[in-house]
């Protein structure tokens, strides 16, 4: 299979704040994860992509679990080739076993229930299953299916592994090669391995090796609804089925679980906190689709915690995808703040955003002073507002030179802005945040890139004087 490259775009081409990724990035160097590598997807293309050393953009990685969202979309493949049906019962696929033998659960287990992790069974049966003297089916079967299909969540790679069986079956060709077929190929992963059983059928549940690049691949395919390019490969009808909250994973007896891993279960996909899904693998392999915000995060780790990259995820890097920009724009334009405080003799302040950026004017005793900051992105300019910490400089002969600096600027939320810049003459770096209320703004600086922790005093405070629209 040929290997066909994502493009490429910038974070500031994607509405993506760079100062988001640069805290992303530093977050994973600071957590728990040996990272092997991330990639960011919006608009379709590459906004970020980095490896940590030894790895490479074409190494190859077990992805465990991960397999089982491709599984699934096997299993969506067939389905719109009418070749099965989540209603379908289980049985029928499976002719050599002893229905007799087997109790109602078992006879009245569907495909739905199988996709979902509600296939009745109390326990994963994988283990029994690979060290049974017959056939992995027969062992399916052959453990005890204690609850009602489609009524107790239970994660089961055995499950997954009887998705690929129907698969094979159905369409009279390994699960792998379908998979080659139908997916690989078109998407333009280039060479993959897969893993079979003794009787030559894919495990479903686990066994594909892949670069991390395809992983963000099957993440857009099913952010763009099935299609790749304009072609369709996957219907929506199943991208929406898989997608969706199918079984609950929050049941009794789950309550000591994370909180990314009890936000429901779809068709192998696990429901994730801000409207996004994932395809989620052992020890941190990540393809978290995130609808919302149009994007896409592919992530390889290794980590035992799983949930801290999740939690990295949410609070350091969603606020740059979703606050560039606020509905406050608008309303902002053309106000002038009177201000109080700790203000260095500052008395009024000015907010004049465009498509591309922010200038913070500020006047007091005659003066006007500014700073320009990008949209998401650093601008390179001079700051003369007359705040920030500007340490180990000449105190006398370039004192009153101007700072040369570059900024930008996100929203945190749709009500509180913060603009970053750094000392380009220096190491040194600060931040302003101001959180709007009705007709009042507060200010807060709290030094270097330190974020404005709960019960902080504003340094200042302004409140609307005038419209200079």
């Amino acid at each position: 299979m040929a290997y066909i490259p994502l493009e490429t775009i910038s974070p500031a081409g994607a509405g993506v704040s760079q100062i988001a990724l640069t805290r992303f990035i530093k977050a994973l160097d600071k957590s728990s994860a040996n990272m092997r590598g991330f990639i960011l997807l919006r608009q379709g293309k590459i906004v970020a992509e980095q490896y940590w050393e030894p790895y490479a953009a074409e190494h190859k990685n077990w992805v465990y679990s991960v397999s089982k969202s491709f599984t699934s979309t096997a299993v969506g493949l067939a389905y719109d080739e009418a070749l099965l049906h989540p209603d379908d019962y289980v049985l029928p696929y499976f002719p050599e076993i002893d229905s007799a033998s087997l109790n109602e659960h078992a006879r009245n287990m569907r495909v739905r229930d199988l996709l979902s992790m509600t296939s009745g069974h109390g326990e994963d049966t994988t283990i029994p299953m690979m060290f049974a003297p017959g056939s992995w089916e027969q062992a399916f079967f052959g453990g005890s299916v204690d609850h009602a299909p489609g009524t107790y969540f239970e994660y089961n790679s055995g499950a997954s592994y009887m998705l690929s069986s129907i698969v094979t079956r159905v369409t009279g060709k390994c699960t792998f090669a379908y998979l080659n077929e139908k997916l690989f190929g078109p998407l333009g992963f280039g060479d993959v391995a897969g893993d079979l059983n003794p009787e030559g059928v894919f495990t479903g549940g686990w066994g594909l090796m892949l670069r991390l690049e395809d992983l963000a691949k099957l993440g857009q395919l099913y952010l763009n609804k099935g299609l790749w390019e304009g072609k369709r490969i996957l219907s929506q009808a199943w991208v929406d089925m898989a997608t969706a909250f199918q079984s609950d994973n929050g049941r009794p007896g789950r309550e000591n679980e994370s909180p990314d891993w009890r936000q429901g279960y779809g068709f192998q996909f696990w429901m994730c906190r801000h409207g996004a899904y994932r395809a989620d693998g052992a020890a941190g392999q990540y393809c978290v689709v995130l609808p919302e915000q149009g994007a896409v995060l592919a992530l390889m780790s290794e980590i035992g915690n799983m949930q801290e990259l999740m939690d990295i995820l949410w609070d350091v890097l969603l606020p740059g995808l979703t606050n560039t920009a606020s509905p406050r724009e608008a309303a902002l334009q053309g106000l002038k703040y009177g201000l109080k405080g700790d203000t260095e003799d500052m008395k009024n302040a000015e907010f004049c955003f465009a498509e591309d950026g922010l200038s913070l004017e500020m006047e007091g005793g005659g003066e006007r002073c500014s700073i320009e900051s990008g949209r998401g992105r650093w601008r390179e300019g001079v700051l003369t507002l007359p705040f920030g910490q500007m340490t180990m400089t000449p105190m006398y002969a370039l004192a009153e030179s101007p700072k040369r600096v570059s900024s930008c600027f996100h929203w945190t939320d749709p009500d509180t802005l913060q603009i970053d810049w750094v000392y380009l003459e220096t190491p040194h770096r600060d931040r302003l945040v101001c959180r709007f209320r009705e007709d009042e703004i507060l200010f807060f600086l709290p030094g270097g890139d330190k974020d404005v922790q709960a019960g902080d005093s504003p340094d200042f405070t302004g409140r609307i004087a005038a419209s200079t629209s």
